[in-house]
């Protein structure tokens, strides 16, 4: 062989090289921005999806609450220190005790008291994500709104109440079948 043929072979085998490096990281780039935007959408699919059960988990709760005191005397609402708030009342062993459910802005907070303990909405436990509550009750039906990062929903309850007039003393806390 002579140099003029093996100096041309050298020079294809090189831009061989370079050619399949090329495509190669081509290749590379194309698969990273694919995996890049699969990650944008599974972080934003994510947090739907969080915020989805947040709210429901909410829900839920108010819900299985308003349930559970669902008699005579059992739920009220007011408005205290400006905010909405959902009033469960129990007598437990001759006691009066109140839960209260309201948002401070950040949570769904719950608060178990004496009736005649005076309510603060730094006492109460946060129990979910929510920062907005509001519970009206009218003519046996309870409207109430959870709003959660500005997204506000209402929902409406109906109340089965039982046609006694007192709350029953059930011994203990949750238990409404009488004792």
């Amino acid at each position: 062989m002579d140099k003029r043929t093996h100096g041309i072979r050298q020079r294809k085998s090189n831009i061989d090289a370079v050619f399949v490096m090329t495509v190669f990281l081509l290749f590379a780039c194309c698969l990273l921005a694919a995996v890049l935007a699969f990650a944008k959408v599974y972080k934003s699919h994510g947090d739907r999806i969080s915020a989805r059960f947040d709210k429901s988990t909410a829900v839920s709760l108010v819900i299985q609450k308003m349930h559970a005191y669902d008699y005579d005397g059992g739920i009220t609402t007011e408005n205290m220190d400006g905010l909405d708030v959902l009033c469960l009342h129990e007598t437990v062993d001759g006691a009066e005790y109140v839960t209260y459910l309201y948002s401070d802005g950040e949570n769904l907070c719950e608060l178990f008291a004496a009736a005649d303990y005076p309510f603060s909405t730094s006492d109460g436990n946060a129990v979910t994500a929510a920062d907005y509550f509001g519970a009206e009750l009218k003519d046996g039906i309870i409207e109430f709104v959870i709003g959660q990062d500005g997204e506000k929903a209402s929902y409406t309850y109906t109340m089965r109440t039982a046609t006694t007039s007192e709350i029953p003393d059930s011994g203990k806390a949750g238990d409404t079948n009488g004792g």
